[in-house]
């Protein structure tokens, strides 16, 4: 029993890793638009920092 309960823990363990995993990525991809558009707008209406 001890063994099975070890193995469901490490897969929900593992299982929520990954989740964690994607939804740092898509945060990453989101930020990586935001300021692409950004960049765009900026280079239209002049450089300005």
């Amino acid at each position: 029993m001890m063994i099975d309960l070890a193995f469901f823990l490490g897969q929900i363990a593992g299982l929520t890793i990954i989740v964690l995993i994607i939804i740092w990525i898509i945060k990453k991809i989101r930020n990586l638009s935001v300021q692409y558009k950004q960049l765009k707008s900026r280079r239209g209406t002049g450089k300005r920092k």
